[in-house]
């Protein structure tokens, strides 16, 4: 009897000691110390303008999602999260990339952006008709696109050309 509880006692010691998390592996703790950002449609979710997360973002339900998929940057220490949506076009996605892209190359000269501003066709994006047809935009009916940073207001307004 006394072998069957020391054996018992020996085989929960050694199931609690590898169950542990990985706390034991190299540079695990590192990983949890990465600042998380969370990109929504190729745009970091803290830039969404409000309008266009009032009448679409905050609708969402996960069966709206397309793919997910995260990635962790050794260099900057981040943990990137990428979400994409179904209703999310080629055209909205690239002109979400194009604009990460002008922060990032900005980054150096002290931008920051507070807001954005769509506007497609010298119509800003503020009703909820506007951001579906931003939402729809594909790649090859846009003909320019322009990011104007305003200094004074903190203010990216993007600006669409399609016609």
């Amino acid at each position: 009897m006394r072998g069957k509880t020391l054996f018992a006692f020996i085989l929960l010691v050694v199931i609690s000691h590898s169950c542990r998390p990985q706390r034991d592996v190299a540079g695990y703790d590192q990983y949890r110390l990465y600042k998380k950002l969370i990109y929504i449609d190729n745009i970091l979710q803290d830039l969404i303008p409000l309008k266009v997360n009032e009448f679409y973002y905050s609708l969402l339900k996960d069966k709206d999602l397309s793919k997910k998929y995260q990635e962790y940057d050794t260099i900057r220490r981040e943990h990137n999260i990428y979400v994409f949506t179904k209703k999310a076009k080629d055209g909205y996605l690239n002109v979400n990339k194009g604009l990460m892209t002008f922060i990032a190359s900005n980054d150096s000269n002290e931008v920051e952006v507070k807001s954005i501003r769509y506007i497609i066709d010298d119509e800003a994006i503020i009703k909820e008709e506007n951001i579906a047809k931003l939402l729809a935009l594909e790649k090859r009916k846009i003909k320019n696109v322009i990011y104007d940073f305003s200094n004074e207001t903190d203010l990216l307004s993007v600006k669409i050309i399609t016609r």
